[in-house]
Formats: structure tokens, sequence, C-alpha cells
């Protein structure tokens, strides 16, 4: 939203009438020198936070450097177009799986999974692939 505003220069008193057809001289002072100021007011979505580590080793082959992975803060579900606070851990070397999912709103957990990272399978970029012929 946008808002326009008339002024005069020497007094700084506002100015009222159509920007159209500005006034030759200010009531107030008598100067002819106008300014016009352009006021915008924009609302702004709440920032949100979101991290991820990520522990390496180099040692090992490109797939296989990340060791353990730690995803904590905001994610919007696209599913229910709403705002979730995720947490999620993943330690290959510690053979574990961790994920809390909370509404933001309700507070209700969607989701809360700790299991053997070797018995989480069939989820995310684990899904079953299908077998080109």
């Amino acid at each position: 939203m946008s808002e326009f505003k008339m002024f005069c220069r020497e007094c700084e008193k506002e100015l009222d009438g159509p920007l159209s057809n500005p006034p030759e001289q200010c009531p107030y002072c008598g100067s002819s020198k106008l300014k016009i100021q352009t006021f915008f007011e924009e609302t702004i979505p709440k920032p949100r936070e979101w991290t991820r580590t990520r522990l390496k080793d180099d040692s090992k082959p490109s797939k296989k450097k990340i060791r353990h992975e730690q995803i904590i803060g905001e994610e919007k579900r696209i599913d229910k177009d709403k705002w979730v606070d995720k947490t999620r851990i993943t330690d290959k070397d510690g053979n574990r799986y961790r994920e809390l999912v909370v509404d933001q709103e309700t507070g209700e957990v969607l989701r809360d999974v700790d299991e053997k990272l070797t018995d989480h399978i069939g989820h995310g970029s684990a899904k079953f692939k299908k077998k080109k012929p």
C-alpha cells in the first residue's frame, strides 16, 4: 500500500488537496516550494529459522562422507500448508534416526520416530526405487 502527501518545503506543514492540482503557495507561510512524499507500508512474513549441521569424514567415499546430520527449525508442510517445528537427527555411526515434528498452531505431535537407522527404510530418499527394465 502506498500513500502520497504534500508538504511545504519551508514550514514543513502538510498541505491538503489533490496531487494533480497542487496549491501554488503554502497557505501557512506563502512559500511556493512544495515537496511530495510517498509512504509505503508492507507486511512481511514472519522470519523463520532453520539450521542444518553435518559432520563429515573425508576418508570415506563421497556418498558416505556425512556421518551425522542434524536439522532443527521451522518447515512448511506441503500437504497441509502449515508450519511445523522439526527436529531430525541422522547418526550413521551411532545407527540412530530421530525425527520429531510438531504443529506450531496446536502443539500436536505429528511425527515422533526414534529408531535404528538400519530399520528406517521406505521413507524419503530411502524409498524403494523402481528397477529399470
